[in-house]
């Protein structure tokens, strides 16, 4: 009897503390990804990620986007200087110069998918194919990540993001429309014109896509705890 009630308090306590949002487990992350004797720690999967290691599994991806979120870098929020001043000179569509900025920005967070994508966009304009298809599969591994986390049709099965930014990575990819925002629960709730829409035939317009934001808000709440 009393191993049966140390077993029910150590799964109730389990429960409490598990963190899993949708699809995601991230206590399960955090234990691959923290383990320094694992193929998957971290810095050992960051070390092949900016190296455009091609042998990077879906699992690994998963891994190096959500297991960000427990690194000292992350932050769902904050843009350094370095990052403000890349985009300032990618919008002045001054490419060369870009470049340097861009892998100033990702060395100090390698998982910043809006950086990524414009070095992808960068390399395209300059017709370097070789770096065009590297930060193009790096791009894509993240996102793909995202979509696999939910189908984004109601709150409960959201996809999950870890920086707001993140969204708008999806919705561009998409080519779609913001009509509106609104925080339903733990949610972005995002709905797009229809009008403008592109659609194969027999293609269905997307209204509304739910992103899962827990993980950014609970962060965002922790810095104003910190104050």
């Amino acid at each position: 009897m009393k191993n049966i009630l140390i077993a029910f308090i150590c799964l109730l306590a389990q429960n409490i503390f598990s963190q899993q949002i949708g699809m995601v487990d991230f206590d399960k992350i955090k234990l691959l990804t923290q383990d320094s004797l694992s193929e998957t720690y971290y810095p050992k999967l960051i070390e092949r990620f900016v190296s455009f290691d091609t042998t990077l599994t879906e699992n690994d991806y998963k891994l190096l986007y959500y297991g960000n979120i427990f690194t000292e870098n992350y932050d769902p929020y904050g843009r350094s200087d370095a990052e403000n001043e890349f985009l300032e000179i990618y919008n002045k569509q001054e490419y060369t110069q870009a470049i340097p900025l861009g892998l100033k920005v990702l060395e100090e967070n390698p998982i910043n998918t809006t950086v990524l994508f414009k070095m992808y966009v960068i390399y395209y304009q300059l017709s370097d194919t070789e770096n065009r298809n590297n930060y193009a599969m790096l791009y894509y591994g993240l996102l793909s990540e995202i979509y696999y986390s939910g189908d984004g049709k109601t709150c409960e099965t959201a996809m999950v993001v870890i920086k707001v930014s993140d969204e708008y990575e999806i919705i561009s990819e998409l080519q779609l429309n913001v009509k509106m925002q609104s925080l339903v629960g733990d949610c972005d709730l995002m709905e797009f014109d229809t009008k403008l829409q592109e659609l194969e035939k027999g293609e269905k317009p997307i209204k509304q896509l739910y992103f899962n934001v827990r993980i950014p808000l609970e962060n965002l709440s922790k810095q104003f705890r910190s104050y």
